[in-house]
């Protein structure tokens, strides 16, 4: 049978049974198939998920003192990307709390990084104005790797910070959270990093290594390590 134009189908069965659904995606391309077993008398089927319902909610930001300021608002329940400081930030329907972040960058080159801040647990039920806050510069963070083989090709570095209840991981606003290390490099390679200035108590670090391989093409290896946060991060590259 079809499903109806809300997507659903009833069907009597007996118990034990199984039920298959098949989805083509649009324009006729691949069909998938999902099959589940053991069905009884009431049992309500979803295949995916359904689509997120989200509500809005008015926020009126700190104006940073950089010029052309452009402004991101994050937690796990919504966000928005703001030129003005002030916009409409979607919520997820029924996230009534939860920890916000708040950056600052220049919209224009060379994109520098005016600061941020957490607010922990922040009612979502109303508009929020969070004028009387203020941004904390980016924190230097040094990264190094140890012990790097002259096979080793180019490296770089991705940092980023969370903190026990936000939900979600912090980088600096205007990306000096991604480094690239210098070439050549040498056996002991530092760069400078930043991530927000928050109360962190974890650091996620994301580096890619390339190196030539062993019949002269080019092998890269992904590196993630969650660890408790630290200003001074450093990789043995040879384990």
């Amino acid at each position: 049978m079809r499903t109806d134009a809300t997507g659903s189908a009833v069907a009597t069965m007996r118990p034990g049974g199984s039920v298959s659904a098949l989805y083509t995606s649009p324009g006729g391309g691949q069909t998938s198939i999902y099959t589940m077993l053991g069905v009884k008398p009431g049992d309500e089927l979803r295949v995916g998920h359904p689509d997120p319902v989200f509500s809005n909610i008015d926020v009126l930001l700190p104006p940073s003192s950089g010029a052309s300021a452009r402004y991101s608002v994050r937690s796990r329940c919504g966000g928005v990307l703001s030129t003005p400081a002030s916009a409409s930030m979607r919520v997820l329907t029924g996230c009534s709390h939860g920890d916000l972040f708040v950056s600052a960058t220049q919209g224009t080159s060379p994109y520098g990084d005016y600061g941020a801040f957490l607010l922990p647990d922040v009612d979502f039920t109303g508009a929020l104005d969070l004028t009387s806050h203020s941004y904390a510069p980016a924190t230097p963070i040094t990264e190094q790797l140890e012990h790097t083989p002259d096979t080793m090709i180019f490296a770089n570095s991705t940092v980023y910070v969370t903190t026990p209840s936000a939900g979600i991981w912090m980088n600096s606003a205007s990306g000096d959270s991604a480094v690239n290390y210098a070439s050549p490099l040498t056996p002991t390679s530092v760069v400078s990093a930043s991530v927000s200035s928050v109360s962190a108590n974890a650091n996620l670090v994301d580096t890619t290594l390339a190196h030539t391989g062993a019949t002269g093409g080019t092998a890269v290896r992904h590196v993630q390590e969650r660890l408790a946060f630290t200003t001074a991060y450093a990789l043995d590259v040879s384990s």
